[in-house]
Order: structure tokens, then sequence, then C-alpha cells
């Protein structure tokens, strides 16, 4: 079973107010009133507490040449291929970095094409791997990333790393990407360097946002349980910090009993006692992440 399905259900199971496929296009947090987009309607509603679960999105690569036809980003195509089956045609070239990259190469293949590989990962797998902390506690996440790798290399995957200068060529649409050093011809071209969090919402609302040095994306400053600058908002999951689905859920349940305790439906010291085995949870899911950020260095 898929480990969202009984999240889910549990979830469904709860007397909690669900809006599906809602566009939130105004937020006044000083108030607590959204104004949703649903179904052509709009509703306007006030919130005590505003927990923002954003995401992450996809960090932009602006090559010379990347509005070329053919050209898109690797979570795109991504996305085409879970939601309808779509699948590029001709030469496929993912360029790029990050563990993303792998997985689509996994599921590419599997959907009868065969990518090429073109890596700008320049860190030593090894080297970083000995100089971070936490590479052991993660080693369940670490096993899976090896997996992918190992499967996309046996498969007959070409595989070039360490490029500098991405350019992608052609007219009217994509037909090849040069490098340092190198010509790859192709019919689309998949851009990856990484994803970031999402802070539109908290940035428009003007949070206070904190720049992280070594994926050089901005996120927005919350303490232990998930608070922002503000009174009224709380930030989880990859929109507040990327960390994958475990992380997500802990620190959503974390940020959860905060607005239980600041809603008055639970006392600190409860509040405290619960958190422990979320905190735990969200150490051990983010155990990786040092040696990834370190390895994908945009």
């Amino acid at each position: 079973m898929a480990p969202g399905l009984d999240l889910i259900a549990r979830f469904r199971a709860l007397d909690i107010t669900y809006r599906p496929g809602a566009t939130l296009w105004m937020l006044d947090p000083d108030t607590g009133t959204l104004s949703v987009s649903r179904l052509g309607e709009s509703v306007d509603f006030v919130a005590e507490r505003i927990l923002l679960a954003t995401g992450a999105q996809e960090r932009p690569v602006p090559i010379p040449g990347w509005t070329l036809p053919g050209v898109m980003s690797a979570g795109a195509a991504q996305i085409a291929l879970k939601t309808a089956g779509m699948v590029p045609s001709g030469r496929v070239v993912l360029a790029g970095q990050g563990p993303l990259m792998w997985l689509l190469a996994n599921q590419l293949i599997r959907a009868g094409v065969l990518p090429v590989l073109v890596e700008t990962r320049t860190q030593p797998i090894l080297r970083t791997a000995l100089i971070q902390d936490g590479i052991f506690s993660g080693f369940v996440q670490l096993a899976k990333g090896i997996g992918l790798i190992l499967k996309a290399r046996q498969s007959g995957m070409r595989v070039i790393t360490g490029v500098k200068h991405l350019r992608a060529e052609g007219s009217p649409r994509v037909q090849g990407l040069r490098f340092q050093g190198g010509y790859e011809a192709c019919d689309t071209l998949l851009l990856h360097e990484g994803v970031i969090p999402s802070t539109h919402i908290s940035m428009a609302i003007c949070l206070e946002h904190g720049w992280d040095p070594q994926q050089l994306c901005w996120r927005p400053k919350l303490d232990v349980f998930d608070a922002s600058s503000h009174s009224r908002i709380a930030a989880a999951g990859d929109g507040a910090v990327i960390g994958g689905w475990e992380a997500a859920v802990a620190v959503g349940q974390l940020a959860a009993l905060d607005a239980g305790l600041r809603l008055g439906r639970i006392a600190r010291a409860d509040r405290d006692a619960r958190a422990e085995v979320s905190a735990a949870a969200l150490l051990q899911a983010r155990a990786l992440r040092p040696f990834l950020d370190a390895l994908y260095a945009p």
C-alpha cells in the first residue's frame, strides 16, 4: 500500500471542511481572511490559524536557448508522464543534477524511452559522503538513491558527468545540447537543477525569510514548531524546507500540535510531550539532507 493512503483515509474520516481544486487569491494575515476561488465562485472565510503547505517548485534553469520549443523542465515531463501517460518522442536528453534526474530517468526507461543523462554535478560522491554527518542515519534513503542510479545505468543509459556551460541549440525547435567539450543531439531537452521551496504566498504576505546559502534560495524563517514571523501563520513541508514527504508528515504534525496549543485545545505540556515522537521522526527523515545539499550544490 502507498504510505499516503492511510493518511488520506484518516483525514477523510475527520470532521473537516475540505475544498479540493481551490485557488487562494487573497490572504490577509492580520485578520485571517482568505479569499478562495473554486468551481467558478469565490468564497471568503476567516481562520484563527493558517498553515501554509505550498510544496516545492523546480529551480528555473535559464540557459541560452531554454525558450526553444522542445525544452522543458524535468518536473513538467514527469507530471505529463504520471498524469497523462505522455512520453517524449525522439531523442531525449536529461540535463542538470539532483535525485529527480535519476528517478525520472528510470520512469522514462520503463515507459520505453532511453534518455541520455548529462549531469552538471561536480562534487564527488564518496568524498562528499565522508565529510557529512548523518550519512549512516539516512542509509535507507541513500540505498534507495543508489538503487535508482544502478538500475538506470544497467539499462544502457549513457551518462556524461561533470559538464559545464549548457546551451540549447536548434531552429525552429531544439536540436541539440552543447556543453563545454561536447554536443548531444536531441529532440527533447529536459532541464533540472533541484527543487526549492515555493514561497510565492509567504513572500506576498511579507513573512520574514532567510537565505539558504547551500541551496541558494529563500525560505521562511520558522521556529521549531514551524511558526512564522506572523503570529497567525505557520508553514510546513517542502514549502518551508526541502525534505521530502516523510519530513513533511512530521513537520505537519508539529505545526498541528502548536496550532492546538495556540487555539487553546491542548496544554503546553501535552504539546511538548506529543511532539517528541514527531521531532524524532523529523530528525530521521532529514538525516540525509546535508549530504544531498552538498552533493547537488547548485
